[in-house]
């Protein structure tokens, strides 16, 4: 890659989609300003991984993963400190024991603090506390309605399905399809609930990994010489609950934890 010049080199390796999922309203500008460095490169959520860290190696933006943690948490927390969690832990379906609020993920006990500090007897993985913190401080509430729709259909959606397929769709059925069992596994190991058709091949799985934020993994195994299907589907109520950008970092985050599974189990 050639040294970058000026803004109009880096604006020419970016996806130039003008989506403005960094913040900004254009690629061009966001080039701009990531050449001043008052926008972190990884604000481009579909700049190629391998060229985001390279061209942050030039401009002097590479941090640690601790680093990128902190940053991104920081305002989630400070808007979460504005709610008042007791009265807001029935709307979202979690209890508030008089201090924190407990909000349930994957079947596992989450506390919130006052303050947005996040803590459970599990691992706090990063992909799921932002969506977490979001899901407290942005949700409405709403009820589940029962009627699955793919990531595409929703609100905004449009924006997000290829990189979502890319990103999450594409690698569950990989591994899937090397791990049959691993939808006993998920349920076995996360509470999820089995979703079962007389007469159909497909395998499908309820999982919760927020109260009100049901997803539905659906499998078609390989038959025929075709080739498997998988479908990652939510309520049609899901953006009402949270931001599709959090849904897609959701959707990574759950993706990435059962690649974990598959390999622990493969041990």
């Amino acid at each position: 890659m050639a040294p970058l010049k000026s803004y109009l080199d880096l604006y020419k390796l970016l996806p130039q989609t003008n989506c403005k999922k960094c913040g900004m309203n254009a690629c061009l500008a966001f080039a701009a300003a990531a050449m001043r460095g008052q926008k972190p490169l990884s604000a481009c959520k579909d700049l190629d991984p391998e060229l985001r860290e390279e061209l942050a190696q030039e401009l002097g933006q590479v941090t640690t993963p601790n680093e990128d943690l902190t940053r991104a948490m920081a305002p989630l927390k400070a808007r979460v400190a504005e709610v008042d969690l007791a009265a807001k832990a029935g709307q979202l379906g979690c209890v508030h024991n008089g201090k924190h609020l407990i909000l349930k993920c994957l079947g596992k006990d989450f506390t919130v603090a006052p303050d947005g500090s996040l803590a459970s007897q599990c691992h706090v993985n990063a992909w799921l506390a932002e969506p977490m913190l979001n899901y407290v401080s942005l949700g409405q509430g709403k009820d589940p309605v029962g009627r699955w729709v793919l990531l595409r259909e929703l609100p905004k959606g449009e924006d997000w399905h290829r990189l979502f397929a890319q990103r999450c769709e594409k690698p569950l059925q990989r591994v899937i399809d090397e791990h049959r069992d691993l939808m006993e596994w998920v349920i076995d190991i996360f509470g999820a609930e089995a979703v079962e058709e007389e007469g159909s091949p497909e395998l499908g799985v309820i999982l919760r990994p927020l109260p009100k934020l049901p997803l539905l993994i659906r499998y078609w195994p390989p038959e025929d010489g075709m080739e498997s299907t998988l479908n990652l589907c939510f309520d049609a109520t899901a953006t009402d609950n949270l931001p599709i950008e959090s849904i897609y970092t959701l959707g990574v985050g759950l993706v990435t934890m059962l690649e974990k599974i598959a390999l622990t189990h493969d041990r």
